[in-house]
């Protein structure tokens, strides 16, 4: 990834299920991936499966400007498993085929995390964020964000929390002025694209 430009982790559940609540995320998600395309200063990392971070990269592929990268990290082991799963497969995505799980390298390859609802997966990538690599955290959907709160209330320490950054938002455009104040973080090499 170019060390100037911002990575932002992309997490949600990989199904969107019915209910005005969950359209709303996923029409957030797909404001969200024209948004960051067209600023031109993001990169983004995912979990290469279906869902709300889907519904982002498509939108960020076919807003994108030159030089931009999206990294899809498939826990499959290669191209032919990830594809008979039914994950999505898509032109202008540079995958890694993992073969194991991936939440933490999700995460510690990015400057920031933008999280959509989910479940144990996401809640999983939500911990990884706020207390292993303690990126700033983005929470699109209201209902989302107010149960993620309520966990981190419940399930971290006062130490864990500390520190923390979690913002919510509400549209694409407010999101991205919040990204737009960050800065690359210096990784460790293997989380270098």
């Amino acid at each position: 990834m170019n060390a100037s430009r911002l990575v932002v982790a992309v997490c949600g559940g990989r199904r969107i299920p019915c209910g005005e609540r969950y359209r709303s995320a996923a029409q957030l998600a797909e404001d969200t991936g024209k948004d960051l395309a067209l600023a031109g200063r993001f990169d983004i990392v995912f979990g290469a499966c279906p869902g709300y971070a889907d519904v982002l990269v498509r939108s960020f592929l076919a807003a994108r400007l030159e030089g931009s990268r999206v990294i899809g990290l498939s826990m499959w082991e290669n191209q032919s498993e990830h594809i008979e799963t039914g994950d999505p497969f898509y032109e202008g995505v540079e995958y890694r085929f993992l073969g194991r799980h991936r939440s933490h390298d999700i995460i510690a390859s990015s400057d920031a995390a933008v999280f959509f609802p989910g479940s144990v997966g996401t809640k999983n990538e939500f911990s990884i964020a706020m207390i292993s690599v303690r990126h700033p955290v983005f929470i699109g959907c209201p209902t989302f964000e107010h149960e993620q709160r309520e966990w981190m209330k419940r399930g971290l320490t006062e130490e864990q929390r500390n520190g923390a950054s979690v913002e919510g938002f509400r549209t694409s455009k407010e999101l991205l002025s919040l990204l737009l104040l960050l800065t690359p973080i210096e990784k460790p090499e293997w989380y270098q694209f």
